[in-house]
């Protein structure tokens, strides 16, 4: 349900296609040599686009944390791509890419990032995490007192302009 949610929101604001990320993959018949991959926001975009000849135009606030992670990351990135979208919160955890599992003696396993993930510019998101506007974290005083400092931030700013 989330993701075509956020599918919906990301076609009412935009009327045109757009790269949200990069992947760097291996390319498996020459070990060493990678290639870049584009990643669209969407496919089919252009009928969504002509459904929507009036796009969203007010501010969006995508609120993260330490708990986005991976595909939420994937998310926040497209969203980003819309110009009236801004990041708060702390960062998110960096945890974006495919897995690769190896086994190891004893039964046991290991797993990696098999790929790069990057912004459209080249700047990587793995073990750094997506791009904030306003970095803010909540403060113990905050949490003791059941206050949501991120979210009331986010609201203030939502009602500037």
């Amino acid at each position: 349900m989330a993701d075509a949610l956020i599918a919906l929101i990301g076609q009412s604001l935009r009327t045109e296609p757009v790269v949200a990320w990069q992947m760097v993959h291996p390319t498996l018949a020459l070990p060493g040599l990678f290639f870049r991959q584009e990643q669209w926001i969407y496919e089919g975009f252009g009928e969504e686009a002509k459904r929507c000849a009036e796009p969203y135009k007010g501010r969006v606030i995508l609120l993260v944390n330490e708990l986005t992670q991976s595909n939420p990351e994937f998310q926040a990135m497209a969203l980003q791509r819309c110009p009236q979208t801004l990041t708060i919160g702390s960062p998110t955890s960096g945890a974006d890419g495919d897995i690769v599992r190896i086994p190891l003696p004893g039964g046991l396993m290991t797993c990696f990032s098999g790929i790069g993930v990057f912004y459209p510019d080249g700047t990587p998101t793995q073990a750094v995490g997506v791009r904030l506007d306003v970095e803010l974290c909540p403060t113990a005083e905050g949490l003791q007192a059941g206050r949501d400092e991120v979210l009331e931030r986010a609201l203030e700013l939502a009602l500037e302009d």
